[in-house]
């Protein structure tokens, strides 16, 4: 027999797809929120299909501090959360990620500041189309515990939820690049001003193959060099 928290994220998968409006179907998934126990989300489209560098939030109900945090440190980069969300093919628990590696010294500093905004836990929901990660739902607030069978709803809800999204924004997944996610962070840090050296630290791979990131972006996006393949995929939306 399903619970109560199963029963409504089937009825919001319902409900969702008959909202006429971005309002109507942000108070959806606000009570979606609440009925598993998180207080704040946020739903986000990939501009590049499988790359996590450049979301477009669909709609949040984070604090308007936390979300201009966010974006200006450009902590999706060093997000635990994000990072773990790249392999993952289910939804998961935040604090699950401490299971999956150390986390950097900055990861711990995102963690401890969504925690200063009361989300010391939630749930990641991946959301796949045909070229891999196209986008999420993640729900924040204090610990929940949240069976299997609600996860599974769960996911259900994020996916329906993700398409009235892009729907009443118009919006579509990107299908304007094949860059891989290495040649879009090689050129996210070439804006940023870093240099092959700098990048392949950061990223723990050679300098050699930073290089050879940078090139095979700048042969895919047909630009003459680095410089002018960031200025190109800065037009496409690719990087932000």
């Amino acid at each position: 027999m399903m619970n109560n928290r199963t029963v409504h994220a089937l009825e919001f998968s319902n409900r969702i797809a008959r909202q006429t409006s971005r309002e109507a179907a942000g108070s959806e998934l606000a009570s979606l929120t609440e009925d598993f126990g998180y207080t704040s989300f946020v739903l986000a489209s990939f501009r590049n299909a499988d790359s996590t560098l450049a979301p477009n939030v669909l709609a949040t109900s984070w604090a308007r501090e936390w979300q201009t945090r966010y974006k200006q440190q450009n902590y999706i980069l060093d997000d635990p959360v994000v990072a773990r969300a790249r392999t993952a093919t289910a939804p998961f628990h935040w604090r699950e990620v401490r299971k999956h590696g150390r986390i950097s010294p900055r990861g711990e500093q995102i963690l401890a500041e969504a925690r200063s905004f009361d989300m010391p836990d939630g749930i990641f929901v991946p959301i796949f189309g045909r070229r891999g990660l196209a986008g999420a739902l993640a729900l924040g607030g204090r610990v929940a515990k949240t069976k299997q069978s609600e996860m599974k709803a769960l996911h259900l809800a994020g996916i329906y939820a993700f398409e009235r999204f892009l729907n009443l924004a118009d919006e579509k997944p990107s299908e304007r690049s094949d860059l891989t996610c290495r040649e879009l962070e090689c050129l996210h840090w070439t804006a940023a001003g870093k240099t092959s050296a700098e990048i392949a630290d950061r990223l723990g791979i050679s300098r050699h193959t930073a290089d050879w990131y940078l090139k095979e972006a700048a042969r895919k996006l047909n630009a003459l060099n680095r410089t002018h393949a960031v200025v190109i995929a800065y037009r496409k939306g690719l990087i932000a």
